[in-house]
């Protein structure tokens, strides 16, 4: 009998002594010092350990601490570490937020992110196809989605209701079918015996799950329209349904107000009727929360909208964002430019098809707009 086992081999480090050799221009008197293959000056790790500890650290949620045990490196030099990769692909994050801003189908979602022990800072979310974008502002008012969505014209934002979102996107909303269907069963759980309720809220909720599941069922784009038109008239028939219970009339009301936000999502299979893009892409900041308690200052909170944002866009890119972002720091070290970097791991048109491994060639010269 044959037994075919995958085994994995416990993360270890080692250590690796260079000979680098230097010398002094006969002509100019300066000093010049050879270069050391997959590494970067005054770094004391290889761009590949780099590259991992930023993916465990940003990606996977470990604790520095964790980090720092399994690869045997200082806490201290792991955030030092972070802060200047942080540097380098800052101009990454410009070109995200570029890309976020020209995509057909965004998301935004939010959640509580402390900073230093103290409460009161928000971490926010904004995600498209293959964008993950964050940031850490100590306000959840509509001023964090103002500032991200200003000069959006077009397009679809789906989010969870939060007012927040409102004048930002405007008709440009698509709300979340799962939060209102929370919301109606909310109320059958207040008052289970309340027999308009319980007539009423089961069917809406079937209609609402019935919509979030229908771009799943590999529809060609005129079956999804026309099955999408036939749920959009069942939910607007029981909107517009007069009842008599005080609770359904608010919701039902509530609705009606916002008629043109709910059915964006009838026109393409492309357009969700629920925010589960968002929901996903803030959940590991949330068990990040749990196990790290939040930013320990404000520096470290730029560091990680950075650092947060470029890791989870490689994630939604390639298949092994890790060796990517070693790649794109092996080119750093020869170049000693970020727009090539910049270029190297997030080309100037945003790829239609998830491409699983940086396939840009970079360019001679290094000017290209953000």
């Amino acid at each position: 009998a044959t037994r075919v086992l995958r085994d994995v081999p416990p993360p270890r480090f080692r250590t690796v002594h260079w000979t680098v050799p230097r010398g002094m221009c006969p002509h100019c008197h300066k000093t010049f010092e050879g270069r050391v293959p997959g590494a970067m000056p005054r770094f004391a790790a290889t761009n590949a350990a780099l590259a991992v500890n930023a993916d465990d650290h940003y990606r996977h949620h470990m604790p520095v601490g964790v980090v720092s045990r399994r690869m045997g490196f200082n806490k201290s030099t792991i955030l030092d570490e972070m802060r200047a990769l942080a540097e380098i692909l800052r101009p990454c994050v410009y070109r995200l937020w570029r890309w976020f801003r020209e995509s057909k189908v965004r998301h935004a979602d939010e959640t509580t992110w402390p900073c230093n022990g103290v409460h009161g800072q928000y971490a926010w979310g904004f995600f498209a196809k293959f964008v993950a974008l964050f940031l850490f502002w100590r306000t959840r008012g509509g001023a964090v989605p103002r500032t991200v969505f200003a000069g959006v014209r077009d397009g679809v934002t789906v989010h969870d209701g939060y007012t927040a979102y409102d004048k930002p996107c405007g008709d440009m909303s698509q709300q979340c079918y799962a939060h209102i269907m929370r919301r109606f069963e909310r109320l059958l759980r207040k008052e289970p015996e309340n027999r308009e309720r319980r007539a009423f809220v089961p069917k809406m909720c079937a209609l609402l799950s019935e919509a979030m599941k229908l771009r799943t069922k590999g529809l060609s784009p005129e079956d999804f329209v026309r099955e999408a038109k036939r749920i959009r008239q069942k939910i607007e028939e029981m909107m517009d349904a007069q009842a008599r219970d005080p609770a359904l009339q608010d919701l039902q009301s509530w609705m009606r107000e916002r008629r043109g936000e709910l059915f964006r999502w009838t026109e393409s299979p492309d357009i969700p009727a629920e925010n589960n893009h968002a929901e996903r892409g803030v959940r590991g900041l949330v068990v990040a929360r749990k196990t790290s308690f939040g930013g320990q200052s404000e520096d470290a909170l730029r560091v990680r909208e950075v650092m947060q944002s470029v890791m989870e866009s490689l994630a939604l890119l390639y298949d092994n964002p890790a060796a990517a972002l070693a790649e794109a720091l092996d080119l750093y070290a020869k170049t000693g430019s970020k727009a090539r970097v910049r270029d190297f791991l997030f080309p100037k048109s945003m790829p239609t098809k998830r491409p699983g491994k940086p396939t840009t060639k970079p360019r001679s010269d290094t000017q290209d707009a953000a």
